[in-house]
């Protein structure tokens, strides 16, 4: 059992690293598009603007922000106040290709590598015990 652990943590290391240079690969481009958002004044949610500081997780968290605009889900920025019809056209329509699906290849990656190490983790409970 403690090898079966032991792989499972190299198979979640594999992963991280593997959604490392991803992060590394799309950030410019990303971040571009953010600050073009920023820039023509649209509103964040508060963690949105604490995670902006973050880097690497920081990012995943922006990210899935704007899969839920291109999802066109009803987003709540504070208590009573919903992100504007604008913003979603804004991201809808000024998005380029490339970080459309960098930011679905990001997600994808974060769910996968929250499974692998939930598995690890609990190969290591069991080969523990």
């Amino acid at each position: 059992m403690k090898i079966a652990a032991l792989i499972g943590v190299i198979v979640w290391a594999i992963c991280s690293l593997v959604k490392y240079f991803h992060y590394r690969s799309g950030k410019k481009n990303f971040d571009a598009f953010y600050q073009d958002y920023l820039r023509h004044g649209y509103p964040i949610p508060p963690h949105i603007a604490f995670v902006d500081n973050l880097g690497y997780l920081g990012n995943s968290l922006k990210t899935q922000w704007f899969k839920w605009i291109l999802l066109n889900k009803k987003i709540t920025i504070t208590k009573n106040v919903r992100l504007q019809p604008a913003a979603y056209l804004f991201v809808q329509d000024k998005i380029p290709y490339n970080v459309r699906s960098w930011i679905h290849r990001d997600i994808k990656l974060l769910i996968t590598e929250v499974f692998l190490f939930s598995i690890a983790f609990i190969l290591m409970l069991i080969s523990a015990n």
